[in-house]
C-alpha cells in the first residue's frame, strides 16, 4: 500500500489499530486488490467517533482536537506483555485478564490501564464473545436502528445475531452503549454453550433473577462458569470488565 495510507494507519493508538485490523479481517471477502484494501483502511480510520488517530506530534493526555494525522505522528508500539498499573499480579482477576489479553480478546482502555471495575457495554461484551469463539466471515446486516455500518461494533453485532448469540432490547433497538447486566450476560454465554440445569441450588436472591435468565444462570453456576457473592447472584447489577474476563475465560475453558 502507499506510504501515505500506511503512515495514517501506523499513527493510530494500539487499541484503534486493532479495531481496524478486525474490521478489515471481517470484510476480506469484499477486498480483491490493493486499491480496495487501501480504500477500506482509510474508511475505517476516518469514520468519526470510531477510530480516532493520534494527534500529530504526540502530546500529553489532555483534551483538544485530534486534527489530521501526518507522518510526524509517533509510532505506537503494541505492548508485548500485559503491564496494566491497575491490574497487579495480586489482583483477584489478574490471571483471567492476562489470559484474554494474551489471546488478543481484550485490551486496555490505554496502554497502562485496564479499568477492571468499569462496566461492560452490550457492544463490548458482544465483541468479546465473538472474538473468544473465533466467529468470522460476513453476516446479514441487522435491522437495529442504532447500529450502523460506521460503528466499530457493526460486524460483531451482525455476526452475533446471525449465530443466535444476542438479541435486541426490542425488534429495532440494540442499545449498544447500555451496560450489560449479569443475568443478560449469562443468557448470552449459554446461547453459545447450551448447558442445562440439573441441580436445584438457588441463589439467595433467586426471586430477583428474571424468568428468562434463570435456566442460563443456574446452568452456568452448575458448570463453574459464573459465581455469586456470598450466596447471592446480583442479577441486575452491571457486569464489570474484570467479571467479564472471568466468565469469558471460563467459557473458553
Amino acid at each position: 500500500i502507499t506510504a501515505s495510507v500506511y503512515s495514517k494507519y501506523n499513527s493510530l493508538v494500539y487499541d484503534k489499530k486493532t479495531d481496524v485490523n478486525i474490521k478489515i479481517a471481517a470484510n476480506l471477502s469484499f477486498i480483491t486488490n490493493i486499491s480496495e484494501l487501501e480504500t477500506e483502511i482509510v474508511k475505517f480510520i476516518d469514520t468519526p467517533n470510531v477510530i480516532p488517530p493520534v494527534p500529530a506530534g504526540g502530546g500529553g493526555g489532555g483534551g483538544g482536537g485530534l486534527g489530521n494525522v501526518t507522518s510526524e505522528a509517533p509510532e505506537i508500539i503494541p505492548p508485548v506483555t500485559m503491564n496494566f498499573t491497575d491490574v497487579p499480579s495480586s489482583f483477584w482477576g489478574y490471571s483471567y485478564i492476562k489470559n484474554l489479553f494474551d489471546k488478543k480478546i481484550v485490551s486496555g482502555k490505554s496502554e497502562k490501564e485496564f479499568c477492571p471495575n468499569d462496566y461492560v457495554t452490550r457492544a463490548e461484551f458482544t465483541k468479546m464473545l465473538v472474538s473468544s469463539i473465533n466467529i468470522s466471515g460476513n453476516a446479514p446486516a441487522t435491522e437495529f436502528s442504532d447500529v450502523s455500518a460506521n460503528d466499530w461494533y457493526y460486524s460483531f453485532v451482525n455476526l452475533a445475531v446471525a449465530n443466535g448469540i444476542i438479541q435486541g432490547m426490542s425488534e429495532n433497538i440494540f442499545e449498544p452503549n447500555r451496560s450489560i447486566s449479569r443475568q443478560d450476560a449469562s443468557v448470552m454465554i449459554n446461547r453459545i454453550l447450551k448447558l442445562e440445569q440439573t441441580k436445584e441450588e438457588p441463589f439467595s436472591d433467586d426471586l430477583s433473577i428474571a424468568d428468562y435468565a434463570k435456566a442460563s444462570v443456574y446452568a452456568l453456576k452448575e458448570n463453574g462458569i459464573i459465581q455469586g457473592f456470598e450466596g447471592s447472584f446480583n442479577p441486575v447489577s452491571n457486569l464489570t470488565r474484570a467479571e467479564a474476563a472471568v466468565i469469558i475465560s471460563n467459557l473458553i475453558k
